[in-house]
């Protein structure tokens, strides 16, 4: 859809642009409620119980959900501010990269950091080539500098705080919910 939308702009197809934009109003509740619902399943896998690894998941997995809706939810805020939708719309893409990136059968050497550490470097990476980029625009520059602060803090509380009680507590409950 993500693609779809931007090339359809790019063609002048603004009218389109707009019908295919307001399947997104149904489409992602149901997308999130998804991947919810999934991270839900995985930290209640019964054979295996609940390890570190799925804490850290599962609070991967929620925060990168909670990163889609606060870009989601702001581009479709500014969609009558082209510039300002389009960025927080190319933000939502980016909450792709980990996952994407973490299924690649990468056969390469051990690392001498956390193979997460490369995922999110990659994503901040790409935000700060953005930045870059934008330097010199007059509209629409602060979008990538709040979504890489947004990023970088989830990224911080991930390498660190997961393995706290206070997340321990939450995942426990999250995990007794009957969901899934």
């Amino acid at each position: 859809m993500l693609i779809t939308q931007a090339f359809l702009i790019k063609h002048k197809q603004y009218s389109l642009h707009k019908v295919i934009g307001r399947f997104s109003y149904g489409l992602v509740p149901i997308l999130v409620i998804s991947l919810i619902l999934l991270a839900h399943s995985q930290i209640t896998i019964h054979d295996f119980g609940i390890t570190y690894s799925r804490l850290y998941i599962l609070f991967l997995q929620l925060s990168l959900v909670l990163i889609f809706i606060i870009a989601y939810v702001l581009a479709i805020r500014y969609r009558s501010t082209p510039y300002l939708h389009a960025r927080y719309m190319i933000a939502t893409s980016l909450t792709l990269i980990d996952p994407a990136v973490a299924r690649i059968p990468l056969n390469i050497p051990p690392l001498p950091f956390d193979y997460q550490v490369l995922t999110f470097a990659l994503t901040d990476i790409i935000l700060l080539i953005f930045i870059f980029m934008e330097r010199n625009q007059k509209h629409g520059r602060e979008v990538f500098p709040g979504i890489l602060l947004l990023f970088v803090v989830l990224q911080v509380i991930n390498l660190t705080f997961t393995d706290h009680a206070i997340w321990d507590s939450f995942s426990l409950w999250f995990a007794k919910l009957p969901l899934t």
